[in-house]
């Protein structure tokens, strides 16, 4: 290479390494707030003034130039005392807040008021108390907003209000006093005031989320308003016939044919997975009974193969092929969760994690199979593809905790359904089933296929 373009391309390696810098600002602020809340729990925090900030930090995420950090995540990680002043606030590029499940106390802390572009603030599970600062309202780029379990007080303030980008709002566990007010936030999809001091009537704008947002209060709910059906055809009802009349035969026979298609369905997907339980179950008595010391992987699909990856790593969550989630199980089992619905097998939560992902954990009780059983149980429910099924995504096994992750539709239920209160949805619809164990081959091979949300 001639000289010239050697020393070319040594300058613009030493521009584009400049243009680059670490975030030096960053890191002293980091490291006065790490001062400041008694340095954390021994071991778990590595930072250091001479290590790189965005390479290896606990906790910090860097913008993708690695000039800012954007996100800091420290749960669980023994931190005391309030938050210093005028560390935070001074990462101002700061998107993502969670310094969930620690020991932090005080007032709601000022830096974080200065923080406009923050995103997702998760503070729940410490010790912070006093009233919620109007300031809040000053967040509008606030789309996670997590301050459950602590011990705050006061009024919510209406300020709240201008908080148009709230995706998840999560107060319950405090000492909230008072009326709540009409909030409206029109982008709101999980909301949990549970267990505080509050009264008065839910707000016209939250009587959609159901009475456990409001469980532990002392809060009236009158009784919500169905919306309209949309009209059938714009042309005007005929001469003399009662349209009122006419609208309500309509919902009915609507309501029959969705009901109807949802039963027809499901007894269809029952039939087709109970046979094909019954022919697996049959295939592995029959390699039984040829040789029990056959090896696990030779029964397994390449696509089984393939989903499963991690069976293998004991207490982890395993992931099923498709689009990625990045969460793990300490991450799953901290999220905000509501409580959609429960049944004679478990009870399925709406869970909402701190990217603000929202998905269904079915947590089963009462189940004995062991862990391959379980695993193989799993597999044969990850493989089920049909439009009209809700795919499982991942699933959790340990001697005392068993979970299930689906994705989450917002499309209904059939108990709203039946008691009119979402008619105005196209055919909502969710159907939950199981089946119980079949004995085959001179051998109990549990077989429990499990049709979780099913949206006609």
């Amino acid at each position: 290479m001639p000289p010239r373009l050697l020393a070319l391309a040594a300058l613009l390696l030493l521009s584009a390494t400049l243009g680059a810098p670490e975030p030096d600002a960053d890191r002293a602020a980091l490291l006065d707030f790490l001062a400041g809340v008694g340095g954390g729990r021994a071991g778990r925090i590595n930072w250091a003034a001479t290590r790189p900030v965005c390479a290896n930090w606990t906790g910090v995420t860097c913008s993708a130039d690695g000039a800012r950090v954007v996100e800091l995540r420290l749960p669980g990680l023994a931190l005391t005392g309030p938050v210093p002043r005028r560390t935070l606030a001074r990462l101002t590029a700061l998107r993502v807040l969670s310094l969930r499940a620690n020991s932090l106390s005080g007032a709601f802390p000022d830096d974080l008021l200065a923080l406009p572009g923050l995103a997702g603030l998760h503070l729940q599970r410490n010790a912070f108390s006093g009233a919620l600062p109007p300031g809040l309202a000053g967040l509008k780029r606030l789309q996670v907003l997590d301050l459950s379990f602590n011990a705050f007080n006061g009024t919510l303030p209406g300020a709240l209000s201008n908080l148009t980008q709230l995706v998840a709002l999560n107060l319950s566990n405090n000492s909230l006093s008072g009326r709540v007010p009409d909030l409206g936030l029109p982008a709101l999809q999980f909301l949990n005031l549970s267990n505080n001091h509050l009264n008065g009537p839910v707000p016209g704008s939250l009587l959609r989320f159901s009475d456990a947002s409001f469980a532990g209060n002392n809060m009236t709910r009158s009784a919500p308003v169905s919306p309209a059906v949309p009209p059938q055809s714009l042309a005007p009802p005929a001469a003399g016939a009662p349209a009122k009349k006419r609208t309500r035969l309509s919902e009915a026979a609507v309501l029959a044919i969705i009901v109807g298609g949802c039963v027809m369905l499901f007894a269809v997907v029952a039939v087709l997975l109970i046979a094909f339980c019954n022919r697996r179950g049959g295939d592995e008595g029959s390699r039984a009974g040829s040789g029990k010391g056959g090896d696990r992987k030779g029964r397994e699909s390449p696509e089984s193969k393939a989903v499963t990856g991690r069976a293998g790593d004991g207490n982890r969550l395993v992931f099923f092929e498709g689009p990625s989630l990045a969460f793990d199980l300490e991450d799953l089992l901290h999220a905000s969760a509501e409580v959609l619905g429960k049944g004679a097998f478990g009870t399925a939560y709406r869970a909402l994690l701190e990217d603000a992902t929202t998905v269904v954990v079915k947590r089963l009780k009462e189940v004995s199979a062991g862990r391959r059983e379980f695993e193989q149980q799993m597999e044969l429910i990850g493989r089920v593809r049909h439009d009209n099924v809700a795919e499982l995504r991942a699933y959790y096994y340990s001697k005392d905790e068993k979970l299930l992750v689906y994705d989450y539709y917002s499309r209904g239920s059939v108990s709203n359904m039946l008691h009119g209160m979402l008619l105005a949805l196209p055919s909502p619809c969710h159907l939950h089933s199981f089946f119980s164990s079949t004995s085959v081959a001179n051998e109990f091979a549990i077989c429990s296929c499990m049709i979780s949300a099913i949206v006609c």
